[in-house]
């Protein structure tokens, strides 16, 4: 007879062996799961790709409208400033010079699924059907973009294409797009677009596709009207600290001859000082200290110098900027919140303790949501020491 201690043992090891087994069976039908969401994926990747580049390669059908008369045609391709067309029944090949096409106008066939498509665009009732619509429209076009804008609307609705894809976040089709197109050639419309879709990639973590992305505007020479977007998304990099990249939006920002103001080249010192640069130059604070009081970013001025001088252990001088600078701060500005955090540090750097912690408070009384809120949240749980 079996003794218990054999039967406990065969028991556990039993049970031991189901688990084991168990555990390789789930195991294996959670890689073939993730094997065949990978497969998926990589096919819903593959599928897009090869559609949209069997479109974009295929002759395009429209109607040519020029002088009263129109024919529908097949356009080919622009080879060396000639656009090559088919006209349709006919056999050979025509050409017509890009930059002569005088009142042509080239118009696509109607098609009222198409224009509903377009009325939902940016709406919640804006689907994946819908956007197949208006690929099987635009990709064509992409191929015919160098044709100006009053002898077509080829522009406008490869344009509605990348906004519809990032709306419904195809951002690697929108990438895959963006690659087909010479932005500096397309205008505002296209350059918003592109910086849209960066913008959409650092939020979604997505930070080496959005540095790609925005390599391809021409940032100093972009519309005054993109600029601000270019500071959108140069903030939003500043803001998870990835400071060297930011720092490269902003250096090529205050380049831009449109831009009248000097916040770009002030954000671009806060990066560098976030990066241990502009610390050991001694004529730095005399350099930057450009702007006077009560005129358009001098509290980030002084924000800046009030860094420049904390990281060279200059604590009155560092206490005088950042004082400065919110004294002509308003709550609503980007900067603020750090400056109430870095007064309450500097109130520390002095044992005015009392003062500094109600600093913090402020802080995060004011700016709840912001980092800067945590940190004096951290400052105020730190222990206080002992006066004697």
């Amino acid at each position: 007879m079996l003794s218990n201690l054999t039967i406990t043992t065969m028991f556990s090891n039993a049970m031991r062996n189901f688990k084991l087994q168990s555990i390789i069976h789930i195991a294996g039908f959670v890689l073939s799961a993730a094997f065949t969401v990978s497969v998926a994926s990589a096919q819903s990747s593959e599928s897009w790709r090869k559609s949209a580049e069997q479109l974009i390669a295929q002759p395009m059908r429209v109607t040519w409208n020029n002088q009263g008369s129109s024919s529908n045609i097949n356009l080919v391709e622009i080879r060396d400033g000639f656009l090559a067309f088919t006209v349709v029944g006919q056999t050979g090949e025509a050409a017509l010079p890009i930059n002569s096409l005088g009142e042509s106008w080239f118009n696509h066939p109607e098609n009222s699924e198409y224009n509903k498509a377009i009325g939902l665009l940016e709406q919640e009732t804006f689907t994946l059907r819908h956007l197949d619509l208006l690929k099987q429209v635009a990709y064509p076009m992409v191929r015919f973009l160098d044709i100006p804008d009053q002898n077509c609307q080829f522009r406008s609705v490869v344009n509605n294409l990348v906004i519809g894809l990032i709306q419904l976040n195809q951002f690697d089709e929108a990438i895959f797009l963006f690659e087909q197109l010479n932005i500096s050639k397309l205008g505002p419309a296209f350059e918003e677009q592109i910086i849209r879709l960066a913008k959409a990639l650092v939020d979604q973590e997505e930070i080496d596709k959005a540095i790609t992305v925005i390599k391809k505007v021409p940032i100093k020479t972009i519309d005054l009207t993109n600029t601000d977007l270019v500071f959108q998304l140069a903030h939003a990099l500043r803001e998870k600290e990835n400071y060297i990249d930011a720092q490269g939006l902003y250096t090529q920002l205050s380049g831009n001859l449109s831009i009248e103001t000097k916040e770009a080249e002030y954000w671009s010192y806060y990066c560098q000082l976030y990066q241990e640069q502009l610390i050991d130059d001694h004529n730095f604070a005399t350099n930057a200290d450009k702007i006077k009081p009560g005129k358009a970013h001098f509290p980030l001025q002084q924000l800046v110098l009030g860094i420049y001088y904390s990281k060279r252990e200059q604590s009155k001088e560092a206490m005088r900027a950042i004082s400065q600078g919110i004294a002509f701060a308003t709550p609503v500005e980007p900067w603020t919140a750090e400056l109430m955090f870095r007064s309450g540090k500097a109130y520390e750097v002095f044992e005015m303790i009392d003062v500094s912690k109600s600093v913090f408070e402020e802080t995060m009384r004011f700016f709840p949501s912001s980092k800067w809120a945590e940190f004096a949240q951290q400052e105020l749980n730190k222990p206080q020491p002992i006066i004697e």
